[in-house]
């Protein structure tokens, strides 16, 4: 997809992650006030010590830390939530209260499919068909006499609401090993597999029920208003941007990723007594589709925006690349020169990538003129430093102080007649007496 960023000082490197997409369908929409689904109690749902929970969900990125998503705990029985920043699989015994949470931080605007599974004496965790954690539990599960089954909300914690989308949850009395979890979790169920429970994919368009798939009728109420809407509910493509150099792990079924990367922009020139600072050049762009294997972890460099010079010349842009530099490298851009020159953008020709611009160069600095007021001379001399390049090839614009995305802004000096100063303050500008970084 096109991705236009007015980005900060700092460059960064985007990925996308392609994976093959749940499908096409609609999903119940939950306020994280008081919306949620209500199933009524039946002794199907005491599950015993052998279980799964399935769930394919969107949870919004100002949804709160503790939010339940399939929750059955009249006299506590089991649960899947979001706590703490994580996900958490929940199971109440004879013998105790065992929570297991996902080590991964919570997965905020995407679809995720989250599963919990007990297997007799332990408990699993998965995110995405992948298990991420395990413990051992003790004890029978929990039975409730009446207590119904929710989506979206907890029955202790009436505060506890989801805010986000539901697009599938299913229930099953057998232990799913890895492998099914993995090679099933993106199919269309029918609703008469081996072991499952209750099916409920929200296909709904309209109204308040929401029905089971499987022959148990095991049909919901939506409660307080929750809507259903078409969504196309999957992990299918996600995008992770990095500001700071740091590692990349491959997701499990991952093969193929598109890497975009921007260098450094080039900080400005400062001022000193003689002579005004050019922009720093902006930085370079490079793309390519890559291929990856599963699990393996990938360095990530990102290249820092130059410093600006002060009284001197800049500092150029660093480079950003992935893996190593001959896999996928973006240039920095050139400093600006202290003597009103402005630095070269980072050359596309450098780079490695199946696709690169060169970043715009930094413009020179410039003089304006102007008629003294209130200082007992003629006329005075505002001097500007150059423009920064704008990263990615876009030109730069006008002859203003202010760098255009990717290169650094060029130093400031006023002259008073015969006398220079390096002022900290203006009136009715802004005067620095060095360039900004990149």
């Amino acid at each position: 997809m096109a991705l236009r960023i007015s980005f900060p000082v700092t460059v960064f490197l985007t990925l996308y992650l392609g994976v093959n997409a749940f499908g096409q369908g609609n999903a119940v929409v939950l306020d994280g006030v008081d919306d949620h689904v209500t199933v009524p109690h039946s002794s199907l749902l005491n599950l015993g010590d052998q279980f799964t929970l399935e769930a394919w969900v969107y949870i919004n990125d100002n949804a709160t830390t503790n939010e339940a998503i399939v929750h059955k705990w009249q006299t506590n029985q089991y649960t899947l939530e979001m706590n703490g920043n994580k996900f958490n699989f929940v199971v109440r015994t004879s013998d105790n209260f065992y929570v297991l949470a996902s080590p991964n931080n919570l997965p905020r605007d995407r679809w995720v499919h989250i599963a919990g599974v007990r297997d007799g004496g332990t408990m699993y965790i998965y995110e995405d068909g992948v298990q991420t954690n395990s413990r051992s539990i003790v004890g029978t599960t929990n039975t409730a006499a009446g207590g119904p089954l929710f989506f979206g909300r907890r029955s202790d914690y009436v505060g506890d609401i989801m805010l986000g989308k539901i697009g599938e949850a299913r229930i099953w009395n057998v232990a799913r090993s890895s492998t099914e979890i993995a090679n099933n979790y993106t199919s269309t169920l029918v609703g008469n597999e081996t072991g499952l429970v209750g099916l409920w994919n929200f296909e709904e368009t309209s109204g308040i029920t929401t029905f089971d798939a499987t022959s148990n009728a095991l049909n919901g109420t939506l409660i307080n208003g929750p809507a259903f809407v078409a969504t196309a509910y999957s992990n299918g493509t996600t995008t992770e941007t990095y500001f700071t150099s740091g590692t990349f792990t491959v997701p499990t079924g991952i093969s193929t990723l598109t890497v975009e990367a921007w260098g450094g922009g080039g900080g400005g020139g400062g001022k000193n007594s003689l002579n005004f600072g050019g922009g720093g050049g902006g930085g370079a762009f490079s793309k390519s589709d890559l291929s990856v294997s599963s699990l393996v972890s990938y360095a990530v460099n990102i290249g820092n925006g130059g410093i600006g010079g002060g009284g001197g010349d800049g500092n150029d842009g660093g480079d950003s690349w992935f893996n190593n530099i001959g896999v996928l490298l973006a240039k920095g851009g050139s400093k600006g020169i202290v003597n009103q020159t402005g630095g070269i953008g980072g050359q596309a020709g450098s780079g490695i990538g199946s696709i690169k611009f060169s970043g715009a160069n930094g413009t020179n600095g410039d003089v304006v003129h102007s008629v003294a007021n209130g200082w007992g001379s003629t006329d005075y001399i505002l001097d500007h430093g150059g423009d920064g390049g704008s990263s990615a090839g876009i030109a730069a614009s006008g002859t203003g102080r202010v760098a255009p995305s990717g290169g650094g802004d060029g130093g400031i000096q006023y002259s008073f007649g015969n006398y220079n100063y390096i002022p900290i303050l203006c009136v009715g500008t802004v005067c620095l007496a060095k360039g900004p970084g990149g």
